[in-house]
């Protein structure tokens, strides 16, 4: 029947969200009070000072948000780091502290790694020897890739790798400063195998990049669907740089996690371009059917 607020500045900070909410609830019939202005959103008279107030409002949160951040920025740039809990660490008193026992894991699979197996192969291995993800789930390439790819194993950290844009997490390409702090925490690995593994996965990526291709999606990604799972199809090269280079299209989900998530069969690229060459070509002989072009094609001749 009616709402309460303490003040503009706690029901919205944004002058253009707060405005459509007030004339929703004033539709129905619903009263708004914010009690520091006293203004009431039933009021006729409130309309301006309510607009003054919530562009205030906005103004604060942008002042505040900006204080936050150059704060934060300062705070890397003195060597201060913040840090979350990952697989291996413990967080004691805002500091990474080594958990052995999860810390098998990680070497476990940066050894692997050095060994020459793949990501799903890694992932397939963990599984069988009963190592779990931090959240105890099933291993998955995505998060492999990550483990292997994260500084703070050899005992460094990146400060700034995301930052905040219009509500949404961005990776962090260039647009903001990043801070490379050194030796801030005990490793797990070693710098050496950690620089050994960044080069091997740099190395592989090259291998099997197909050679000129463009960094844009292909026009059918997305567009494949598994009959199996219902995921969506992933454009990927095989046996690259051999006579048993093939081009094929493969369930995403079953990439990821191999075929114990899903049995799909992969479908070469050639065979896929000339079932749409053929489905193509039967749609535009249908449509001249249809319109009397073959008739008049027939008659022409």
């Amino acid at each position: 029947d009616r709402i309460y607020t303490k003040s503009v500045s706690r029901f919205a900070r944004n002058k253009v969200e707060l405005m459509e909410i007030v004339r929703e609830f004033r539709d129905i019939g619903v009263e708004i009070i914010f009690e520091s202005e006293n203004i009431h959103t039933l009021d006729p008279k409130c309309g301006l000072i309510l607009t003054v107030m919530a562009s205030l409002a906005e103004e604060e949160l942008i002042s505040m948000s900006q204080n936050q951040k150059w704060a934060a920025r300062k705070r890397f740039a003195n060597g201060s780091v913040e840090l979350a809990r990952i697989l291996g660490y413990d967080m004691v008193d805002g500091k990474l502290v080594i958990n052995e026992k999860e810390a098998v894991t990680v070497r476990r699979i940066f050894e692997l790694y050095m060994q020459g197996n793949s990501f799903i192969r890694i992932c397939n291995i963990l599984d069988d020897e009963g190592l779990k993800t931090m959240n105890g789930g099933k291993w998955s390439k995505s998060t492999v890739m990550s483990m292997l790819r994260n500084e703070k194993y050899c005992g460094d950290s990146i400060m700034q790798k995301t930052y905040s844009h219009l509500k949404t997490q961005k990776k962090n390409n260039g647009e903001l400063p990043k801070y490379y702090i050194r030796d801030n925490h005990e490793p797990i690995v070693s710098h050496e195998d950690y620089q050994k593994v960044q080069e091997m996965m740099v190395a592989r990526s090259n291998k099997y990049r197909p050679m000129g291709s463009p960094t844009a999606l292909y026009p059918l990604s997305g567009k494949l669907i598994c009959g199996e799972c219902g995921t969506s199809f992933k454009r990927k090269t095989s046996a690259h740089g051999t006579p048993y280079m093939c081009i094929k299209w493969t369930c995403r989900k079953k990439d990821i996690y191999g075929v114990k998530e899903c049995t799909s069969h992969d479908i070469k690229d050639e065979v896929v371009t000339k079932l749409l060459i053929e489905a193509y070509n039967e749609s535009i002989d249908a449509n001249n059917e249809v319109n009397g072009v073959m008739e008049q094609e027939e008659a022409l001749r």
